[in-house]
């Protein structure tokens, strides 16, 4: 990307950024007031200059979490060893550093994260943007060992959202002190995720599996496991 297209994918983001601040803002004041003239009016913009970035209100409140994302990648880009970073490292920044982002916006979170984001009848665009990032830490980490990289596929990822949305649906009834336990959470968990992706464990557990599988007949007669075993061995 040449200077010229940075700034103004720079601009952009920074226009959306504080079009986002005040909406959000507007919105919690008094929902009926929320409309795309009186966000221009508070910007001081022409709500022409709202609807290049977004085409009706819907679209800016839709746009919130999607825009998180985008934000913590400017900001990676900032950060001159970030490709240094272990899988661990890079996933609890990003966890704690959009736990940050909504810190600011706590009341809107509290209000829209439910609605926009769980109970959406479809994958909301920001499932799309996490998803899209934890492939891009995964697949660029060499310390992945081989068997663990058997997992990274869609629904390994599908997994690995939800699990941030429930952090973040922790954090939002968590009372301790500047969100410790959201902080403990996504620590624990990302060493844990590090844990089983950079060593060999599955490989070990796969052979203990199949030895069990083929010398103790007793393993094989537990419903669900001999559904597995015979997949396995099959």
């Amino acid at each position: 990307m040449n200077q010229e297209s940075k700034n103004n994918v720079d601009a952009s983001l920074g226009d959306r950024i504080a079009i986002m601040q005040e909406a959000t803002k507007l919105y919690l004041e008094e929902e009926s007031r929320f409309t795309v003239p009186n966000l221009a009016k508070r910007l001081e913009v022409d709500s022409a200059d709202i609807y290049a970035y977004y085409p009706n209100k819907g679209a800016i409140l839709d746009g919130y979490y999607p825009l998180l994302v985008e934000r913590y990648r400017a900001m990676i880009d900032e950060i001159d060893n970030f490709r240094e970073y272990d899988l661990a490292e890079k996933t609890s920044n990003f966890i704690y550093a959009t736990l940050d982002m909504m810190m600011e916006d706590r009341a809107f979170v509290e209000e829209t994260f439910e609605s926009r984001v769980l109970n959406t009848s479809s994958d909301p665009p920001f499932q799309d943007e996490v998803k899209s990032l934890f492939k891009q830490f995964f697949s660029k980490d060499s310390k992945i060992a081989s068997s663990s990289q058997l997992l990274m596929q869609d629904l390994f990822y599908d997994f690995l959202v939800q699990q941030y949305f429930q952090i973040i649906s922790f954090w939002l009834e968590d009372s301790s002190e500047d969100g410790e336990k959201s902080m403990a959470y996504a620590d624990k968990m990302t060493s844990f995720l590090q844990e089983v992706m950079y060593t060999s464990v599955l490989d070990k557990g796969m052979d203990l599996f199949k030895f069990m599988a083929q010398n103790d007949k007793r393993f094989t007669r537990i419903p669900i496991l001999g559904t597995i075993t015979r997949k396995i061995l099959s």
